[in-house]
């Protein structure tokens, strides 16, 4: 018999191994649900996985999150692997025996899972040593109003493809002044200068640049420095 906990301590053995292993990450991700069902899939997480599965005996806690990036490796599930790097580093596994486990598993699920599951642990890897190195920038728009809902829709598609498609580009978050929308205000952060550099010479920026360039009044572009450099935005 392996199973270590009852239908009354589950919940609480699930949170204390999920806030060890990911604090805070599954209730980020549910939040804003239609319904609030996000709640339901949070606890089901919490008691069922964690609190059944990671809680029985035979294998230890960095057995398990090993075998989970393995796993998740083979489905090449990208956003779970990536907070399962995490998991594992919280767990006790180095980046090293990772990327030894990946490679174990390549003969077997191939090049391909294989790759982007060791390409998440090199970005994971090194993001902290480019922090010091990232670009921050605020870009205040004042756009025609007469034209704004145009300039909208250029500038979404222009922030949905940055974000899919340029590995560098880690956040471009866009706000309106609630009593003057025509006033934008855009919040960049980039991982390093030369993706910074590259941005606008992506096509995705160039039809956005050249798009807009009727309906832009002003632009005002401002350097900053986070005073809490590598904080994460959820």
């Amino acid at each position: 018999m392996q199973a270590t906990v009852t239908d009354e301590t589950r919940h609480e053995t699930g949170k204390a191994i999920q806030d060890k292993l990911y604090p805070g990450g599954i209730s980020s991700v549910m939040a804003g649900m239609p319904g609030d069902m996000g709640k339901d899939v949070k606890q089901f997480l919490t008691d069922y996985f964690f609190g059944e599965i990671y809680s029985r005996g035979a294998l230890d806690l960095p057995t398990r999150e090993l075998l989970s990036y393995c796993v998740l490796a083979t489905l090449e599930a990208e956003s779970q692997i990536q907070s399962h790097y995490h998991g594992n580093i919280n767990a006790g596994n180095s980046p090293e025996t990772l990327t030894a486990a990946v490679i174990q598993c390549l003969p077997y699920i191939g090049f391909p899972a294989a790759i982007k599951a060791l390409r998440i642990i090199k970005q994971e890897y090194v993001r902290p040593a480019q922090t010091a190195e990232q670009i921050v920038r605020l870009s205040k728009i004042i756009v025609d109003p007469d034209r704004l809902e145009e300039y909208n829709t250029f500038l979404k598609e222009e922030i949905e493809a940055s974000m899919r498609l340029e590995p560098g580009v880690l956040t471009l978050y866009a706000t309106a002044e609630k009593t003057a929308p025509h006033k934008v205000t855009i919040l960049e952060i980039y991982a390093d200068r030369a993706a910074y550099e590259n941005h606008p010479k992506t096509p995705h920026f160039q039809k956005y640049k050249q798009g807009t360039l009727p309906m832009v009044k002003d632009l005002e572009l401002t350097d900053t420095t986070p005073p809490i450099p590598g904080l994460k935005i959820k």
